[in-house]
This record gives structure tokens, C-alpha cells and sequence, in this order.
């Protein structure tokens, strides 16, 4: 190390270690970038939209990470008068302009490809196509440059400019003017990530190319390495977005399906309705209550049957809400009937602190009936607490058993259960934002419905308790 120091002097021994951790820190980004591929492949699945450029990104990486290393090479093993210095000194800047050239025609396929392909721009493809063709001629002088020196010569084992380094400089900032210039026109049009992306490199290397006219030391891996940083940034702020961006249209998708099936479940209801002719019904069951006056128990049961049926007929052509005072009607409509079968073994205890609100119909009475079937004995009988109260800024509703159920569920009632409780979760969820709980308790189980009364708030208006 120190004779490298005494050899190529302090400032380039500064140069030297200074690339070095620019080796360092570009193997930390690819890694880092190689890493996040397979989260890019797992936004793509979610989001049609991937992570932008992550591939590309990687060939940026190891593109400056090979850059950077030339130019140590050249720096380390110039003026070292030896069969195998000279050697290194000469691929490696054979390579540095191999890299330099290539770094442009991947630009400009980057310009293609993602403008001017994606955008069905046929006239700026072709023009893309014939700056990457007038490139062409400089990579034959490349070639050529080992037998005649146009571009650079290797001197006492020392890189040394040619005149004709100009030519190929001049022609490489024409081409970064002309990725930069379509940029600017095509910004509204291309993806954010993207337009940020080239406009960074391009800078960095304009910035680099049009420093090294005016003097010998090469800025060019310098440059590079910048703009591989803020590349690094922009990635990983775009990867973030995109990922935010994707779990939220999926959130829109999954409500937009929701509210698809309810829209379908409503339909079915309708026809459901005018199939069955809910009125036929109802005036049946009315003129049946006219003439068993004389029996008050079958004239109870029939009038509350009706009401109960009705409630059910009312909710299968109905999406919006009504009061909590309807909805206990519709309870105690229930309740009544199976106290005909319960007697006093059926107990119903109420803690109803607030009733001013609305809910969607029949969302309390199902889990009523839930609670009665699976949590009262028929022999033992058993109590129901049906409870309401404000907490926090939500409305709770709670159903509670206790427990002393002996029915044993059939399969068919289990899947009956599961399509109610569903069906109450999912129009809880569309209509007013509440959600349902079950929470199974050492003896019993408590059905609660929560609502919060800030998403409740627009829904209201439109629904006012006259």
C-alpha cells in the first residue's frame, strides 16, 4: 500500500481508495436490488404494473460496478513497467470504453422500449433506432483503435487521450442530449419512475462527460456511482408506492366484488319477492287473524307470524336502514312465537341504553334466533340478554346466551347458520361499516355488532328518524 502511494502519488492513491468504497457501496445496492427482484415479481402478480426498471436497474449496477473496477485497474497498474501491468492497462481501458458504449445503447434501449414501444410512438422508435446505428461506427473505430490509436493510446504502460477522443465524447453527449431531450417532451406520458430515472443518470453523465474536455482526471465512474444512490432512492420509493398503490386498488377490487354480490343478492331478493307474493301472504294470514278471534293464543301467534314474516319480506327488497325500534319489533315479533313453544323456560332480559340509530333490517333478530336455537335447553329452558350502548364513538349491540342449549345442530342448520351470519357480516359491512364478532364464552356465547357512529354519519342524514 504504501509503495502504491509513493508510486502514483497522494491524490491519486485518494482517487483509488475513494472507488473503492464506490466498489463497496454498488455491490450493497446490487445486492440489495437483486434481493427486491422477487417483491417486484410479487407486486406484478398483484398489480399489473411492476416494480419498473428492477432488472434494468441490476445491469445499471453491475454495469458501474465494472466501470469503477477499470478504472482502478488503470489507475493501480499504470506507469508499471511490466509485461502483465501493460496487459491489464490495456483491457481495461478497452473495456472502459466497451462499458462507456454500452451504458449509452442501454439508455437509448430504454428509451425504446419503455416510450416510445410502450406508447406506440413509431416515429421516435425509428429515430431511437437510427441514433443507436450512428453509434455504431465508433464501436469499429473502438476495434480499430488497437492498431491505430484514434481514441487512446497506452504510452510507458500510462492511458493516454488521442485526438480523436473528442469524436467519440462529442458523440456520446449528442446522444445523452437526445435521450434527455425525449424525456422532457415525454414526461406526462411516461411512468414517474422512469422519467426521474433517466433524467438522473443522464445529468450525472453529461455532468461527467463534458468535465472530462477540460481536464484529464476521469469523472465518468464518479458520476456513475451518484447516480446509482439516487437510482437506489427512487427505486425503493417507487417500490414502496407501487406495492401501497397495488394493496389499494385490491382493496377497491374486493369491495367493488363485494358490493357486485350484494348488488346480485338484492337482485335474487327481488325475484325471490315476486315469486313467492309476500302480499298474498300477509292477506291471507290477516283474514286467518280476523276469524280465530274467539282463540286469543292462535289469534297472538298469527299476528306476530305475520309481522315476523313481513320483517323478512320487507329486508329481501330492501338495502337501506332502518330504526333500531323497528328492528326490536321484529324481535319481539320472534320471541313472542317461540315463547308459545318456551313458555316461561324462555326468559328475554333487555339493557337498552340508547335506541336512536338504525342498523340494516334484521341483523339483530337472526342472532336472536341464533342464540334461542343453539343456547336455550328445551326442557331447562334458558335467558337471552339483548343489550345496546355507545362506547368510544361506536354503537354496541350485543346477544347473549347462557349456554344451556341441549339441541344438537344438524348439518343442514350448520350451513343455514353460516350463509345468515354471512349474510348480516357482509350487509353490515356494505350498508353502515359495522362488522360482526362471536365470542364463545365458558357458558353461552355473545353475538356483537359493532358500529362506528363517524361512518355512520353521512348514512344518516339520508336516513333521519321521523
Amino acid at each position: 500500500m504504501q509503495e502504491l502511494l509513493l508510486r502514483v502519488g497522494a491524490l491519486q492513491f485518494a482517487q483509488i481508495i475513494v472507488k473503492s468504497w464506490n466498489e463497496f457501496i454498488i455491490i450493497l445496492l446490487l445486492l440489495a436490488t437483486l434481493g427486491s427482484r422477487q417483491d417486484s415479481k410479487r407486486y406484478q402478480v398483484i398489480n399489473d404494473r411492476a416494480v419498473l426498471m428492477t432488472k434494468e436497474l441490476s445491469i445499471f449496477y453491475i454495469a458501474v460496478l465494472l466501470y469503477n473496477l477499470c478504472d482502478i485497474f488503470n489507475r493501480v497498474f499504470g506507469d508499471v513497467n511490466t509485461r502483465k501491468a501493460y496487459c491489464i492497462v490495456s483491457v481495461s481501458a478497452f473495456l472502459y470504453y466497451i462499458l462507456c458504449a454500452a451504458m449509452t445503447q442501454f439508455l437509448l434501449r430504454i428509451v425504446r422500449k419503455y416510450i416510445a414501444e410502450k406508447h406506440g410512438l413509431k416515429g421516435l422508435r425509428k429515430t431511437v433506432i437510427a441514433v443507436q446505428l450512428t453509434q455504431c461506427p465508433l464501436y469499429v473505430m473502438l476495434i480499430m483503435n488497437q492498431f491505430s490509436g484514434i481514441f487512446y493510446s497506452i504510452k510507458d504502460n500510462h492511458y493516454e487521450r488521442e485526438p480523436g477522443f473528442l469524436i467519440w465524447q462529442f458523440t456520446n453527449i449528442a446522444a445523452h442530449i437526445f435521450i434527455i431531450c425525449v424525456t422532457v417532451l415525454e414526461w406526462k406520458r411516461i411512468y414517474n419512475f422512469l422519467a426521474r430515472a433517466l433524467a438522473t443518470v443522464i445529468c450525472f453523465n453529461i455532468t461527467a462527460m463534458i468535465a472530462s474536455l477540460y481536464t484529464k482526471n476521469n469523472l465518468n465512474s464518479t458520476m456513475a456511482t451518484f447516480a446509482a444512490l439516487i437510482l437506489f432512492s427512487l427505486h425503493e420509493k417507487n417500490k414502496t408506492s407501487t406495492f401501497v398503490r397495488s394493496i389499494h386498488e385490491l382493496e377497491q377490487t374486493r369491495t367493488a366484488l363485494a358490493e357486485t354480490k350484494f348488488s346480485l343478492e338484492h337482485s335474487k331478493n327481488l325475484l325471490l319477492t315476486a315469486q313467492i307474493q309476500p302480499h298474498f301472504i300477509n292477506n291471507s294470514l290477516m283474514t286467518l287473524c280476523a276469524k280465530s278471534r274467539s282463540y286469543p293464543e292462535v289469534y297472538e301467534g298469527l299476528k306476530y307470524y305475520s309481522v315476523y314474516l313481513r320483517s323478512h319480506f320487507d329486508v329481501l327488497g330492501e338495502d337501506s336502514t332502518i330504526t333500531f325500534e323497528q328492528e326490536m319489533n321484529n324481535v319481539e315479533a320472534y320471541l313472542t312465537l317461540e315463547r308459545m313453544n318456551y313458555k316461561k323456560r324462555l326468559q328475554v332480559k333487555y339493557d337498552i341504553e340508547c335506541d336512536d340509530f338504525m342498523i340494516p333490517p334484521l341483523s339483530v333478530q337472526p342472532l336472536v334466533e341464533n342464540a334461542v336455537r343453539h343456547g336455550i335447553s328445551q326442557e331447562k329452558g334458558g335467558t337471552i340478554t339483548i343489550a345496546a350502548r355507545r362506547r368510544d364513538g361506536n354503537i354496541i349491540i350485543e346477544v347473549t346466551d347462557d349456554g344451556s342449549g341441549d339441541q344438537p345442530d344438524t348439518e343442514q342448520y350448520k350451513k343455514r347458520k353460516g350463509v345468515g351470519l354471512e349474510n348480516i357480516r357482509n350487509r353490515l359491512e356494505l350498508v353502515c361499516g359495522g362488522r360482526l364478532e362471536f365470542i364463545k364464552a365458558d357458558e353461552g356465547a355473545i353475538a356483537r355488532i359493532i358500529i362506528s357512529e363517524k361512518d355512520r354519519t353521512g348514512e344518516n342524514n339520508d336516513n333521519t328518524v321521523g
